[in-house]
């Protein structure tokens, strides 16, 4: 199923960044028509959080001002680099306002964030490209399309993007 491959790419994802040397703090935000955050803030070492799924109707806005929130309180101005992975199998009617948010998060922040968005099976929107961002700016290189099968392959590759010194 979709959704056992989306926690099977968390899981090595997960796994990839854990065996970094550097310390890395991460926070889940899942979403359908609202957001909730499962993950704030944890380290990033060990097993991977179990991810538990919800249905619903899609919307993006409310993930995207959640991940703003935790940006703002645990982002660049406390000496972190912000990293948004943005995952949807879904189209949303607010993905331009999401956009506009992650437009103003980017240019706030410039190097100290970016955005990869990843748009995952047939009812995925193109609009997805309107919300990958990187120094400042929008960045239509940050935005993969996955057809079922290859999401694990497209972690991967985001995970090497963010590297440190490669944003």
């Amino acid at each position: 199923s979709g959704w056992q491959e989306l926690t099977e790419a968390f899981n090595r994802f997960w796994a990839q960044r854990a065996s970094a040397s550097i310390k890395e703090y991460v926070s889940v935000i899942q979403f359908s028509y609202n957001a909730r955050t499962t993950i704030k803030m944890q380290k990033l070492q060990g097993q991977p959080p179990v991810l538990k799924f919800k249905s619903g109707g899609t919307k993006f806005l409310p993930p995207i001002e959640e991940a703003s929130a935790l940006i703002q309180a645990h982002g660049p101005a406390s000496g972190y680099t912000a990293v948004v992975v943005f995952m949807s199998d879904g189209r949303a009617d607010d993905a331009s306002m999401a956009a506009q948010r992650l437009s103003h998060l980017a240019s706030t922040h410039l190097n100290s964030f970016a955005c990869f968005s990843v748009g995952f099976g047939s009812n995925a929107s193109r609009t997805l490209e309107s919300m990958a961002f990187c120094n400042g700016t929008h960045a239509s290189a940050n935005y993969r399309s996955a057809d079922v099968g290859s999401l694990g392959e497209i972690f991967e590759a985001i995970s090497i993007s963010i590297a440190p010194g490669r944003l």
